[in-house]
């Protein structure tokens, strides 16, 4: 059950949005323990202050600790079809096309067949041996 509920809450959090949403309340909970330390200290009530800036310094702590171990890396595209690319710009011999992710506002994949005018230039991010694996991995032609 906790497992489950877990695999749920990284799934959620490999969304970039939703990632800098929970981190950022995070932060923002520790700001607001940093003010509540000052305001202590302005007050004249060093134990609080202490305890407070304490709480700070592991929320913060623990916050970015969090923060780099579930951080969304890449893209959050899943491949379902195709294979991984040989090298930065080749594909293997039997899955010609390319399928590359663009990130210009939206994360979207196109893909290339051999022989266009920039395949070369293309580095690969999956390739496919079939256009219709490409189209069923959410991959569009290019409209140049």
């Amino acid at each position: 059950m906790i497992e489950s509920v877990l695999d749920g809450l990284i799934g959620f959090l490999a969304d970039p949005s939703a990632f800098w949403l929970v981190y950022g309340v995070i932060l923002f909970a520790a700001f607001l323990l940093l003010v509540g330390a000052v305001e202590s200290l302005i007050l004249k009530k060093p134990l609080n202050a202490f305890v407070m800036g304490t709480l700070f310094a592991v929320y913060v702590y623990f916050g970015v600790q969090w923060g780099r171990s579930v951080a969304p890396t890449g893209s959050v595209h899943l491949w379902k079809f195709g294979v991984n690319p040989a090298s930065e710009f080749l594909c293997p011999a039997d899955s010609p096309i390319k399928g590359a992710l663009q990130t210009a506002g939206t994360t979207r994949c196109f893909y290339h067949f051999p022989g266009a005018d920039s395949y070369n230039q293309i580095r690969p991010d999956r390739c496919y041996a079939r256009r219709e694996e490409a189209m069923a991995d959410g991959c569009d032609q290019p409209k140049f």
